[in-house]
């Protein structure tokens, strides 16, 4: 399922996200495995939200709600009516990352 960068509108597949990004930070081989057994709710907590941030990616409440990617332009911005949209739907489907992709990929968001 695809989900887009609220910046760029660049297109992730979920499953990257979930996967593969992670292993694009700078954390050693056994941070990685920390993190794949963290719940989802801790993924993106401060410690790896800094991580992410340093390679380029940068995510609302859910790691399916890409804010900023590393495939955005140097100083691009977000698109607030996205970024605003995505935080709203957060709110309303807050502890199922599944049909939260799913409705971003719905409404291409």
């Amino acid at each position: 399922m695809d989900v887009r960068c609220s910046t760029c509108e660049a297109v992730w597949d979920t499953p990257h996200l979930y996967h593969d990004a992670i292993r694009e930070t700078g954390l050693s081989v056994e941070e990685v495995r920390r993190w794949y057994d963290t719940p989802r709710a801790g993924r993106l907590s401060p410690r790896y939200c800094e991580e992410f941030k340093r390679v380029g990616w940068e995510f609302g409440r859910s790691i399916v709600n890409v804010v900023h990617c590393p495939r955005c332009p140097v100083g691009a911005v977000p698109n607030p009516v996205r970024v605003t949209t995505k935080a709203s739907l957060e709110a309303l489907i807050a502890d199922d990352d599944v049909t939260l992709a799913c409705v971003f990929n719905s409404y291409r968001l």
